[in-house]
C-alpha cells in the first residue's frame, strides 16, 4: 500500500507533523499568556499596595493635623487661686449672655469635669479650647463648638490693640502661644482647663511669654 499511495502518506505525515507543531506552539502560547497574566497581576498588586500604602499614610498625617489642631497642648498648671475670687460680687456686675458664659464657666468648675485631649462636651471630658468654645456656645457667641480649636478660636476673638488683662471684662479670653484658652473673671484671673482640671488662676502666672487678648462681643447679641 506504502508504494501504491506515496503520496497520501507523506501528506499525513505531513499533517501529523503540523499538528504537533501546533499543538507545542498553542502550548508555548498559553505559558507566555499566563506568565504575562502572572507579571501583570504582580504588577498590578504591587501598584494597589502602594496605593492602599499612600491612602493610609495621607489618613496618618491628617489624623495627625487633626489631633494637633483639635488636641491642644497646655503648660504646667499655674497658681490656683479660687480664694481670691468672690464669685457673688462678680456675677453681680454682669447682665445678659455675659452674665450666663461666666455663670457657665463657674459650674463647670464645680462639676469636676475631666480633661480630655480632643475633647468637646462635658460629658466626654473636654480640652483647653473645648472648654471655652462649649462656654461660649452654650451663651450664645457661637455654634457647632465641635468645630472650634484654639486657632480658630484666636483668629475669631483676638483684638489687636488689647495688651493687658486689665483691658478686658470678665467673660472674655485669652490665648497663650502654646494654645492654652482661658476666659477672664475679674482681679486678673482667669478660667480655664488644662490637665488637671478646669483652674482658677491668676492671668500673671501663666507660663507662656506671649499672650493675646480677645474680647468676646455679647452685647451685640442682646441686639439681634
Amino acid at each position: 500500500m506504502e508504494s501504491q499511495h506515496p503520496d497520501a502518506i507523506a501528506l499525513l505525515q505531513q499533517a501529523a507533523l503540523n499538528a504537533h507543531r501546533a499543538k507545542q506552539t498553542a502550548v508555548r502560547t498559553l505559558a507566555v499568556v499566563a506568565g504575562v497574566t502572572l507579571i501583570v497581576g504582580i504588577l498590578v498588586g504591587v501598584a494597589i499596595t502602594r496605593q492602599l500604602e499612600q491612602g493610609r499614610a495621607a489618613e496618618t498625617r491628617y489624623e495627625n493635623v487633626t489631633r494637633e489642631l483639635n488636641a491642644d497642648v497646655v503648660p504646667a498648671p499655674p497658681v490656683t487661686s479660687e480664694s481670691a475670687l468672690d464669685r457673688q460680687a462678680l456675677l453681680s456686675t454682669l447682665t445678659g449672655h455675659r452674665r450666663d458664659a461666666v455663670t457657665l464657666a463657674l459650674q463647670l468648675y464645680d462639676q469636676h469635669i475631666p480633661f480630655k485631649w480632643g475633647g468637646k462636651t462635658p460629658e466626654d471630658g473636654l480640652d483647653t479650647s473645648g472648654y471655652v468654645a462649649y462656654v461660649l456656645s452654650r451663651a450664645g457667641v457661637i455654634s457647632r463648638p465641635a468645630q472650634y480649636w484654639s486657632g480658630r478660636l484666636r483668629s475669631e476673638f483676638s483684638t489687636p490693640d488689647v495688651h493687658d488683662v486689665k483691658q478686658l471684662r470678665a467673660g472674655d479670653v485669652l490665648f497663650e502661644e502654646n494654645k492654652a484658652c482661658w476666659m477672664v473673671l475679674a482681679n486678673g484671673l482667669v478660667i480655664g482647663m488644662i490637665p488637671q482640671g478646669v483652674t482658677i488662676a491668676q492671668a500673671s502666672t501663666l507660663g507662656s511669654r506671649k499672650i493675646q487678648y480677645g474680647r468676646v462681643p455679647y452685647e451685640r447679641l442682646a441686639d439681634r
